[in-house]
């Protein structure tokens, strides 16, 4: 994974990648063979976007870096249809894995837009 630039963060990898191999002898493989179900991801990701913006819910967007924002979704977040945020730490597609911290930051920030409550002291504020 690491190799690959997915995940950045090596304890992560660590952590989250064993789970997905199988050692043969000396070798290790991919215990799903992702390339096996190329045939459906068009239809997978067909309409993402669409069921992402529709959805009536407030929305947060999390971004490995701005530049990974198409243009459909770019013109949805000018108009407000959700939140967006990009992570400050260089980090791959596993945003989440490679920044833990800053990612739960900023879904914090983003609840107590909310206030939603967080905690059990943050109930009894309200």
């Amino acid at each position: 994974m690491l190799a690959s630039k997915n995940i950045h963060n090596l304890k992560s990898a660590k952590y989250s990648t064993p789970p997905l191999l199988i050692k043969t002898g000396m070798k290790y493989y991919w215990k799903c063979n992702l390339l096996l179900t190329e045939s459906y991801w068009k239809e997978w990701f067909e309409g993402l976007n669409k069921n992402f913006i529709e959805n009536s819910l407030p929305k947060l967007l999390i971004l490995a870096a701005p530049d990974r924002l198409d243009t459909d979704l770019t013109i949805k977040h000018m108009q407000g249809k959700f939140s967006f945020k990009v992570s400050e730490k260089e980090v791959g597609h596993h945003v989440h894995e490679d920044d833990p911290e800053g990612t739960a930051h900023m879904l914090r920030d983003y609840l107590k837009l909310f206030r939603i409550p967080l905690n059990i002291d943050d109930l009894k504020n309200i």
